[in-house]
Formats: C-alpha cells, sequence, structure tokens
C-alpha cells in the first residue's frame, strides 16, 4: 500500500499532497480562513464543510488533501485543540449509497492507515451540512460582515458587555446600545468578535444573526462550558452511521448466513466485506472467497433492494430467516410448513412457492418478481430479462451509441451462448425485436443522453435553471469576472486601418448588477487584465466620472467571493495571492458549464447587442445578421474612442430598468448599501491592495536604473538595494506597474520586505500603450529627441491638431478611399471611350485630377464624368 504524507508541515498553510483540479460536476476554488491562509476545494459541500470547521473552537488547523493512501486522497485533516486528528472525506450520502462497493476498499485502507497513526476516520455528507443549515447561513454572514470597516471602540464595549451579562441573543445586545448607533455597525462590529473569536455563538435556532446566542471568552480561555454547545460538528462526525465498515449501515450484507450458488449451498462464515466474503461448502467443508457483487444470484438483486427499497429488503431478510431451516431439511411435512407459515403470516402454499424460488435462485428468489405478464409487463423470462438489461446497460447505453438492430444481434448470441450449457427443452428464447424496441424507449430520455451524448448534453438540454446566484444577497457578496471579444472592429488612429477585433474584461455585482470596472485589450486577455478590473472595483472611479461626463458609478468595495471560469489567466497564482491577503473567497465554476456565469454573459449580451451593435465597423453577432454589410470599410473608431463609447454605454446600462431586478442596478445599488455596505479599504490598505493586483513583471537592476517599457526609472532607493549587493548581477526583480500611468513602477525590496517607487522623466499621467504609440511615431520623425517629456509634448502636441479636424483625425477612411478610386475609375473608362469615338480633344481625366481635402472628407464626391460638383 503506497502512503505519501506531507509529515509535519503546517496544516492548511500549505498544499495537499494532489492539487485540486476542474471539473464538470461541482465548483470548485478557495475558501479564505479567519486565520489568513487559503484552503483549495473542489466542490461547494468541502467550502461549506470547512467554513464549518474554521469556526469551530477545538479546531485549530485544517488540511485539504492531506495525504493519498494507494490512489485514494481524503479531502481533509482536522487537528483539534488536545492534539487529536480526525481525517474526513466529504461526500454526497447519495453518491456514497450508491457507489459504496467501488469505494470501500479505498475507505477500509485509509481507516486503517489512520488507525494505526491513532487518527479518527469520519464522514461528513450533505445531510449533516442540512443539519447546519442554520449555524451555516449565520457563518456566512459572519463572514461577510468582518470584512468591512473596523470599529474598535464599539468592539470593545461590545465584549465588555457581553462579559457582563454572560450568554444572551444579539437582538438583545442590540437594543441595549444606544438608540443613536446604526445596528448594521453594531452588527458587523460583533461579527469581527466572533471572526477573532473573542466572542463565541452558542446556538442558531434560525439562519439569522439576531438569533444567535453569543457569548464572550473570559481571560481568552477556551471555557468548557462555551466550547461543548457549538461543537456540533465534531459530535456529527463522530456519532455519523457512516463511519466506518464495521459499524456501517451500508453492509448489507452482514445478515446473510447462507448462500446458493450453482444448485450448491455454502455458509457463510465472514461477510463484513462484501467484495471478498469467506463462505464454506454444505456437502466437503472446504472454504472459499468470493465477490457479492460479482454473482446477480447472491448479491445483484438484494443489493438493489437494499440500496433502493431498504424496508423491502428487511421483510426479505426476514422471510430469509424463517425458511432458511426449511430449506436445509431433506424431507418436509405439512406441519413444517404451517408452522413457517404461521411465524411469517403467510399460507403453507404461499411458503411451497418462496422455498421453490430458493432453491432455483437463492436468497434473492425472495424478490418480488418484477412483472407478471399483461399490459405493461414482463413476459420473458427471467434470464432472458436479465440477458437483455446487461445488453442496453453495457452496449446500448454507450458513447458508442449503437442502434436497436446492432444491440440485438448481440442479445442473439449471448442467448445462444447460454443455451449451449442448458438442455434441449430448457433453452432460452429470443425475444423479438419489437420487445427490445419497446424496452429500449421505455427508458428515460434524461438516462439515454447522460449515457450516449454526455453530461453537457444532458444538462444543456434537461437542466432546469433559474433563480437567483447563490451568496448574492448583499452588494459584493459575489462579482463575476469574465472575457469576451467585442462585436466591433477598431482601426488605427494614424492610418485608419482595420487592426481587429476588441477583447473586453468585465466585472458584475450579482447582487445588483453594477458593472464594477472593465478593460478592453487588442489581445487576448490574461491575469493582468483580471488583476486590473479587481482594482478598478475596489477603488473609486470619480476619475473616470469626470473624465467621461458620466451621471454616477458609485460602485466601490472589496468582493467577498470571486467566481470564474477554468481559464488559464484565472488560475493566476498571483491573483491567488492577492485573494488570500486580503480576505477574498474564489469559486471556479464546473467546466463546460456556462450558464453558471449567466449574470455576466447577459450582460456582455445586452452590451453588444444594445450598444455595439449601432457602432461603425461593428460584426453582428453572426454572418447571417451582418449581411453584406462590410465592417473593415466601415470602421473608423480607434481602441480610445471605442472605450469613451463603451463607458457611456455602461453608465445608460445602469440607470435601465432591469427586468429581473425590478429597478435599475444603481436603485438596487444603493438599496443594498444602506442596510450592507461593502468593506472599503483604509488609506494603507489602498497602496497593499495595488501592489497585490497591479501588473507583474521582472527586470535586473542596472546602474542607471531599471529600463521597462521605453523609459528609464530611477530612485535614490536603488542605490541601497545596490549596496547591499541584492539587485547586483543577472538578479531580476519583481516591478509593479500600472498600465495606465508610465510615470511610476514599483520594486520589490526583499530586505526591507516592501515596494519602493521609481520616477520617469514623465511628468503627467499617460498610459503606456499611449506612450508607446507616440514614441513609435516620433521615431519615424527627422530630429527625433528620445527623452520621454519630449516624446509625450510631442504626442499632446499631435492629439491637439489631430482633434482640429474630425476628418484628418482618422485620415480618410477604407471606405471612402474604395469610393474615390472608383470614381476615378469610372470616369478614366469614360473618358477613353469617348476619345476613341469622337474626334476631338478628349477632357482631362480624373486621374490627373488632385482632390481637396473637403473631397477627401466626403463633403464633396467625384463625379462619373470626371468633374467636380
Amino acid at each position: 500500500m503506497d502512503i505519501v504524507d506531507p509529515g509535519d508541515k503546517e496544516v492548511g498553510e500549505t498544499a495537499g499532497v494532489r492539487r485540486v483540479r476542474p471539473n464538470r460536476i461541482s465548483c470548485t476554488g478557495y475558501y479564505v480562513s479567519r486565520h489568513g491562509y487559503s484552503i483549495p476545494y473542489e466542490s461547494v459541500l468541502e467550502r461549506d464543510f470547512f467554513l464549518l470547521c474554521d469556526f469551530e473552537p477545538q479546531i485549530t488547523k485544517i488540511t485539504a488533501q492531506p495525504f493519498r493512501i494507494g490512489k485514494h486522497t481524503p479531502d481533509a485533516c482536522l487537528e483539534t485543540m488536545d492534539g487529536k486528528r480526525i481525517v474526513v472525506d466529504v461526500k454526497p450520502e447519495a453518491i456514497l449509497i450508491r457507489k459504496w462497493s467501488k469505494y470501500a476498499a479505498a475507505f477500509a485502507s485509509t481507516a486503517e492507515y489512520c488507525e494505526g497513526q491513532g487518527y479518527s476516520y469520519a464522514f461528513f455528507t450533505d445531510a449533516l451540512r442540512t443539519d447546519q443549515r442554520h449555524r451555516l447561513a449565520v457563518l456566512k454572514e459572519i463572514h461577510y460582515n468582518a470584512q468591512c470597516e473596523d470599529s474598535p471602540a464599539l468592539e470593545v464595549s461590545l465584549q465588555s458587555d457581553l462579559e457582563n451579562r454572560g450568554p444572551t441573543t444579539v437582538m438583545t445586545l442590540l437594543e441595549n446600545l444606544d438608540s443613536k448607533m446604526d445596528p448594521a455597525v453594531a452588527k458587523r462590529a460583533l461579527s469581527k468578535l466572533i471572526f477573532g473569536m473573542s466572542a463565541v455563538v452558542l446556538d442558531t435556532p434560525k439562519p439569522f444573526l439576531e438569533d444567535a446566542v453569543v457569548s464572550a471568552e473570559r481571560d481568552g480561555a477556551k471555557a468548557q462550558s462555551i466550547i461543548i454547545p457549538y461543537s456540533r460538528v465534531l459530535k456529527r462526525l463522530e456519532t455519523h452511521p457512516l463511519r466506518f465498515l464495521g459499524d456501517s449501515a451500508v453492509n448489507y450484507y452482514e445478515r446473510m448466513h447462507e448462500l446458493t450458488l450453482a444448485g450448491h449451498h455454502y455458509e457463510v462464515l465472514d461477510s463484513s466485506a462484501p467484495e471478498d466474503i469467506l463462505v464454506s461448502s454444505s456437502e466437503n467443508g472446504e472454504r472459499y472467497r468470493v465477490c457479492l457483487d460479482k454473482i446477480p444470484a447472491a448479491g445483484g438483486k438484494l443489493s438493489t433492494l437494499a440500496l433502493e427499497r431498504p424496508e423491502l429488503f428487511d421483510r426479505i431478510m426476514q422471510r430469509w430467516d424463517g425458511i432458511r431451516g426449511l430449506v436445509s431439511l431433506p424431507r418436509r411435512t405439512k406441519e413444517d410448513f404451517r408452522k413457517v407459515a404461521g411465524t411469517l403470516g403467510l399460507s403453507p402454499r404461499q411458503v411451497r412457492r418462496l422455498i421453490r424460488r430458493v432453491e432455483s435462485y437463492g436468497p434473492e428468489g425472495l424478490a418480488p418478481l418484477e412483472g407478471k405478464g399483461g399490459k405493461g409487463g414482463i413476459r420473458i423470462e427471467r434470464d432472458v430479462d436479465e440477458i437483455v438489461r446487461r445488453v442496453i446497460e453495457e452496449e446500448y447505453l454507450t458513447t458508442r451509441k449503437p442502434t436497436v438492430a446492432q444491440i440485438y444481434k448481440d442479445i442473439q448470441l449471448r442467448i445462444a451462448d447460454a443455451n449451449r450449457l442448458r438442455h434441449s427443452n430448457e433453452e432460452l428464447k429470443v425475444p423479438h425485436m419489437d420487445t427490445i424496441y419497446r424496452r429500449v424507449h421505455a427508458i428515460h430520455p434524461q438516462t439515454k443522453a447522460e449515457k450516449r451524448e454526455g453530461i453537457k448534453f444532458t444538462s444543456d438540454r434537461f437542466g432546469v435553471y433559474g433563480g437567483r446566484f447563490p451568496d448574492s444577497t448583499r452588494p459584493l457578496q459575489t462579482v463575476l469576472i469574465d472575457h469576451t471579444p467585442l462585436d466591433v472592429r477598431v482601426v488605427e488612429s494614424t492610418t485608419g486601418r482595420p487592426i481587429s477585433r476588441v477583447w473586453i474584461t468585465a466585472l458584475i455585482d450579482a447582487y445588483s448588477r453594477m458593472v464594477g470596472g472593465f478593460m478592453l485589450n487588442l489581445t487576448q486577455p490574461n491575469a493582468n487584465d483580471v488583476g486590473l478590473v479587481i482594482l478598478q472595483c475596489a477603488l473609486s472611479k470619480d476619475n473616470e466620472v469626470r473624465q467621461h461626463e458620466l451621471m454616477e458609478w458609485p460602485i466601490q468595495g472589496v468582493p467577498w467571493q470571486l467566481h470564474f471560469d477554468n481559464g488559464k489567466d484565472f488560475r493566476s497564482r498571483s491573483i491567488a495571492a492577492g485573494c488570500a491577503e486580503f480576505g477574498i473567497n474564489i469559486m471556479h465554476r464546473p467546466v463546460g458549464t456556462p450558464r453558471f456565469g449567466g449574470y455576466i454573459e447577459r450582460f456582455y449580451r445586452t452590451l453588444e447587442q444594445g450598444y455595439i451593435h449601432d457602432f461603425p465597423g461593428t460584426t453582428k453577432s453572426d454572418p447571417d445578421e451582418r449581411g453584406i454589410y462590410d465592417s473593415d470599410k466601415e470602421a473608423r473608431l480607434t481602441i480610445d474612442k471605442l472605450e469613451a463609447l463603451v463607458w457611456k454605454s455602461i453608465d445608460e446600462y445602469h440607470i435601465t430598468p432591469h427586468s429581473e431586478l425590478g429597478m435599475t442596478p444603481l436603485q438596487k445599488w444603493k438599496e443594498g448599501v444602506r442596510s450592507h455596505p461593502p468593506r472599503q479599504l483604509s488609506q494603507d490598505q489602498t497602496e497593499r491592495f495595488r501592489m497585490a493586483f497591479l501588473p507583474m513583471e521582472e527586470r535586473t537592476i542596472q546602474k542607471d536604473g531599471i529600463h521597462f517599457g521605453g523609459c528609464e526609472y530611477y530612485s535614490p532607493d536603488l542605490i541601497s538595494l545596490l549596496s547591499t549587493g541584492l539587485g547586483k548581477g543577472n538578479e531580476k526583480r519583481k516591478i509593479r506597474h500600472d498600465p495606465l500611468d508610465v510615470r511610476y513602477i514599483y520594486v520589490f525590496d526583499k530586505k526591507e520586505f516592501r515596494y519602493h517607487r521609481l520616477t520617469c522623466g514623465v511628468h503627467e499621467r499617460i498610459s503606456r500603450r499611449e506612450f508607446l504609440k507616440a514614441r513609435k511615431e516620433r521615431r519615424t520623425k527627422a530630429g527625433f529627441d528620445p527623452s520621454e517629456a519630449n516624446v509625450v509634448s510631442q504626442y499632446r502636441k499631435r492629439v491637439a491638431e489631430l482633434e482640429k479636424d474630425d476628418h484628418v483625425q482618422s485620415k480618410r477612411t477604407l471606405k471612402e478611399r474604395e469610393i474615390i478610386r472608383r470614381e476615378n475609375s469610372k470616369a478614366e473608362r469614360f473618358a477613353k471611350t469617348k476619345a476613341t469615338t469622337q474626334k476631338e480633344e478628349p477632357k482631362p481625366s480624373a486621374l490627373s485630377y488632385k482632390p481637396s481635402s473637403m473631397e477627401l472628407s466626403g463633403k464633396v464626391r467625384i463625379k462619373n464624368d470626371g468633374r467636380t460638383g
């Protein structure tokens, strides 16, 4: 048995032995513990389990994917205050029961390893989560409120009041505060005390924080009277019915004492492991190891009934206990049948019938027949029915998608093979093909699609979607971020040549549908764009409101949870590290399920159909909709102009009534902020937040500074870095830069563990894209001055000149040039034709004519005869 154990690593602070990867079944992500580190989870059930354990006073450490036993990796390992470790597998109860035989060996190996190490082994299921649903709702609110603004004086007052009162409800505590105090502020202060475990929640009878019973910890000690009422998660883990095979109610074979296989009788000696039970022959006493799951007569029918109809299984085992003594008798009298019939409450005739079925099929024969013929019933023999069932499951319900005619041939071959071992008068009959057709058409369409087409096709066709996004009951509780290419082509600002479509990265609040920020990019988006959008959401947008003359854009704050798809840019380590530092949870949707991002997908659709498709150069949604419209010839927007139009479009979207909200996104945001204001950054936190999410590069430190993006950056702080040797040689250092401000970069100092700000020759705010564009334009002109300040001044002067004439700013679009070329070509052909047919001097061709700027702008067109109007 191969064992991989991380040993004495800090639990929860390092990655486990297995990396959590995206899947098609459930959401994955990172839960940020109240201790400040991230815990990876591979399902929402796991995330809720970590949330419950995080606020469990007895649990001091949590590890996800702690070690590997063979091919099985447990989901979590909990370490308690008394030094005990509890290894937990987090699984839905339905999957545990349905696939117990598949997981039994792995669970047995894990339990054996835990027993050898002195650990406990338990399961956490959705049934336990249901039992803890009220507490879970309260802890989510506490976790969210703890991210809001600090109120140190109020926290001290609350803690003092709690210590004097003892256990009390939150509502009672809030009622005793100053009447002028905002209850929402007081609730956030109390949440911070619970988050830091200065106060403990004792009971949560309802899913509201007001009804929770709280008490303060005295002298920082974990008083036993406070811990015990709260430790419900640990108690349920220790008493869960699925603890292990030996005590498990899932082992449905432990009540089986005798078996009949191929006409031979065996006594069951050990059935603790269904896949490997020990039996003894009644004829010669020899012992054998058999697997009940692979023997239909012994375990197939009984296991199915035990899983799906446990009450029927208990009745069958009761009958088996009553008649097994009668089955073993060589001769049976009427009195024997009457005694057994009286015990079971049946008639002697029914007992005789049961015995005949047991002699033919073993204990499985006690199960009710699946049909007695008639309309809708099964009229074929049981063995034939079993062959048909197996062929349909193994051949028809597969991704190969064979036809009914193909599997009918397989059924014929299997029945022929079975008849070779039978007497001529006991041969099985091949059913008619219509019977197979009816059996196939009786399969539920969803089950058929799932087996033959896959989960994605099934969920798209049969899924029922609706309701609100989970965890979106207050502003910025969950925000969604995604990319998409806009349906519009942009042109170069100097040549008017079409470039490409533009990518947009946007962030939307699931509660209010407010757009928290967006970025436009000509290239494929990456983690830098994601970080800039998160930064834009957390900071004020007053500058953008003034610059683009917007009405209002108040969304600002730190999100509680980010919702991504599974793109590589969304799984960036730098993004995960920044989120962990500021307590932002991460959730990745299941693979191939775009409906999980429906809010932001719907916003993109509204943006494009309501605004982008009206812009010049739009590509529409598909070629049929575009028709003969030539996007390249009509394109005339630069990326800067497009960005300004997108700002205006989103500003209008915010004040447009939303069909689902029943109000505008702006009204919904203001309504939510009044009761649940999102977390805001202080002045010190703002700079740290910027450093966490600004794009990062690596550069070496030279004696004249750092060369980056066409600029030379320098600061006196670099002298100390060079003197200590930390920046010499080829060692690359981490630098952060703002694409919207070329003036500064920030270099990380490993010794002082902070960033130093470096400046260049640019003294006014300009984006790096504009700076590089101006620098490239200046290089093509004579007398190029390489200084950064000169480049910027010349660029500003050039922009001012272009703004004087709208036409000069775009330098003739391709459409205008194409019209002029065609008209000139017509004029030339007309002039040549007229010259050959008439003996007179031809008029000047349009090719010799130089159009004026007014004509080039489209205000004056060239006519067919070559003359101007």
